[in-house]
């Protein structure tokens, strides 16, 4: 459906050659690609009546037909988006999930999502950006489920247990043996500095939630009196990255279940 026209109008009193005057534009034809969803058309006008030729976002960016005083307007036909974001969000963590960052190429991620280039790069930006999306998305679904009995009121020993059922339920059966998707991005993206701070954050999300648990089982009497829990919290962390591995390396089911149940074994 076709919207209002909007106009946005700029002048530029830089030469383009300027860093600052393109950092404007950049942010201005994002801006722009908000507004309009499917791309926006550039035209100039110098005042006295002579039109350059229409330009599309890259173009006028890089061009060297902005000069002194020009005036630059954009009439975008505002329109609404063809497609539900948290599905398409929802499609771009599985393809993630099942392929790895690098695997999942943007063809793919329009394959799988079943939206555009242009749509997915209007809404969720990047390919980087729409995994960091994707991750934040996978800690709001699917992790909430698995964290949900190990974050509430009481939790303990029991509490902990059934969140690697679930973790290695996932990883394996759910997932077609595609692992933790946290676990993988961390790995894979190591070197990524947003991805790496969103990751380790959750992680250490996930040592609280363990702390808690272990603490209050060994008030309980469900530890032994000499356990350390912060060090058994870091050892349960390390044993989600171990599942997610153990669970994308093809051993048979029973040497996945004797794996996640003797290491659990060390709590009990």
């Amino acid at each position: 459906m076709i919207g209002k026209r909007r106009t946005l109008k700029w002048t530029a009193y830089t030469p383009p050659s300027d860093p600052s005057i393109r950092d404007r534009l950049h942010a201005l034809v994002k801006t722009i690609r908000k507004i309009t969803r499917d791309g926006a058309r550039f035209s100039s006008n110098c005042g006295l009546g002579e039109t350059f030729r229409e330009q599309s976002p890259s173009e006028a960016i890089s061009s060297s037909c902005i000069v002194f005083q020009n005036e630059y307007s954009v009439n975008a036909m505002a329109r609404t988006r063809e497609f539900d974001p948290t599905d398409a969000l929802d499609r771009a963590m599985h393809a993630f999930w099942s392929n790895g960052f690098e695997g999942a190429s943007f063809e793919r991620l329009v394959d799988e999502t079943r939206v555009s280039r242009h749509g997915l790069y209007q809404e969720f930006g990047d390919k980087r950006s729409l995994l960091s999306l994707a991750l934040t998305h996978y800690e709001r679904t699917i992790l909430k489920d698995l964290t949900a009995d190990l974050g509430s009121d009481g939790a303990s020993l029991a509490a902990i247990e059934t969140f690697f059922e679930r973790v290695a339920r996932v990883a394996r059966s759910e997932s077609g043996g595609s692992g933790c998707f946290m676990c993988n991005s961390q790995v894979e993206l190591s070197s990524d500095p947003r991805i790496r701070k969103q990751t380790d954050a959750f992680f250490r999300r996930l040592h609280r939630l363990f702390r808690l648990a272990l603490d209050r089982a060994w008030v309980e009497g469900e530890l032994h009196v000499s356990a350390d829990t912060n060090s058994l919290s870091h050892y349960l962390i390390g044993l989600v990255r171990g599942i997610s591995a153990n669970a994308r390396s093809g051993s048979s089911q029973s040497q996945y279940r004797a794996y996640v149940e003797t290491s659990l074994g060390v709590l009990r």
